[in-house]
């Protein structure tokens, strides 16, 4: 017999317990990550952990969050132009609440199965505790996040039974790792693509900039929301979550994170901030002082360094996230498509809302470029 139990608070879970489900779980997805974005104070978040059992012991958990959503976020700029005239006297216009599966800052699925456990009959205790959640809350949008195309089968073949509806995200960054020094990634690339890398590292190296990796970056975390927010800014794509100091004070301290910093005469004028997933580096946030990146292409040069920190460490993969799509498909990533399932809670609003919301998500029709001379 498995039952469900939602907790409101992390804290009310001990970190063995949760990080014991599997121990080969995304750090997205482990309590240190989760209870250290639930303390950093993102937009108007509430938070829920719904934990099956089975005989007492923890056999799955999800990480479910509430949040304020706007439903031109991934729409083109015309319409989020068009849309945000209108909110200049209809504040609240097409923006919505929903209860969503997944983390606010990082993509990626965040159900966590036992190995071994009985996935499907799992997945309908989650969904009936989600939705639980959002008839309590007075919330009829649902979204659970962030599946790939292996992942999508089963969570499609579940999820279809309850209502829900398979939409679009906007697409991931991927990058393979298939060299053994950044001199090899450099060599295997056609002339064109690895002349613009070396004449912008040498740029970047004529500014006079340095560029160095930060294990606990939490006391540079005034300076580095500041720059985060310069990019928040200037986003055309997307603009949702909001994060402050506290977000990179809390973050900053965890194992498994990190922070590539770029400074001029002692101050930080950029930064990615890092994950380590097992076999994959995944790129976060940055952050930038457009000033300085204009003339020493320090975007570009941080994305090199992730390359090479990701071949001279063992990754398998990069993974650069979403938006910005066309500088990381020049260093050879590929665009990987995202999936989301979505159900609004009134009959009629479930066959209108996630079309309108799949419409609206502007996908790009260039998913990769013909960076490397074997074609790869």
């Amino acid at each position: 017999m498995m039952e469900v139990s939602t907790y409101r608070r992390l804290g009310a879970l001990e970190p063995t317990e949760w990080d014991g489900v599997d121990q080969g779980m995304r750090l997205a997805a482990r309590h240190k990550f989760l209870a250290a974005v639930e303390a950093s104070r993102i937009n108007d978040c509430r938070y829920y952990y719904p934990v099956v059992r089975q005989k007492g012991n923890p056999v799955a958990h999800a990480s479910i969050y509430q949040i304020s959503t706007e439903i031109d976020m991934f729409g083109g700029p015309g319409l989020r132009a068009m849309v945000r005239s209108v909110r200049r006297i209809r504040k609240k216009f097409m923006i919505m609440r929903t209860v969503e599966c997944g983390c606010p800052v990082a993509l990626g699925n965040t159900i966590v199965f036992r190995p071994g456990s009985d996935r499907s009959s799992v997945l309908e205790l989650i969904l009936r505790a989600v939705e639980r959640i959002a008839a309590e809350e007075g919330v009829d949008a649902i979204v659970f996040r962030d599946f790939d195309d292996d992942e999508v089968p089963f969570y499609e073949r579940v999820m279809r039974s309850w209502g829900y509806h398979k939409i679009h995200n906007l697409p991931s960054a991927h990058l393979r790792i298939r060299w053994e020094t950044f001199d090899d990634y450099l060599r295997a690339m056609r002339s064109q693509y690895r002349y613009k890398i070396r004449a912008r590292m040498q740029r970047f190296g004529e500014s006079g900039a340095r560029m160095f990796v930060m294990d606990d970056f939490s006391d540079r975390a005034v300076e580095m929301a500041r720059l985060w927010r310069n990019v928040y800014d200037q986003a055309k794509e997307y603009q949702r979550e909001v994060i402050g100091p506290d977000f990179f004070v809390n973050v900053g301290r965890i194992r498994g994170t990190s922070a590539l910093m770029v400074e001029i005469n002692g101050r930080l004028v950029a930064f990615s901030l890092l994950i380590d997933d097992g076999e994959t580096l995944e790129q976060l946030y940055c952050g930038l002082d457009y000033e300085i990146n204009r003339s020493a292409a320090v975007y570009f040069n941080m994305l090199y360094k992730i390359v090479k920190m990701a071949i001279d460490r063992g990754y398998r993969k990069v993974d650069f996230g979403i938006t910005t799509l066309i500088p990381k498909l020049d260093v050879g990533a590929e665009a990987v498509p995202l999936y989301m399932f979505m159900k609004h809670r009134q009959r009629v609003w479930n066959w209108i809302a996630p079309r309108i919301f799949d419409m609206m998500t502007s996908i790009p029709t260039e998913r990769s470029r013909r960076v490397f001379k074997d074609g790869g």
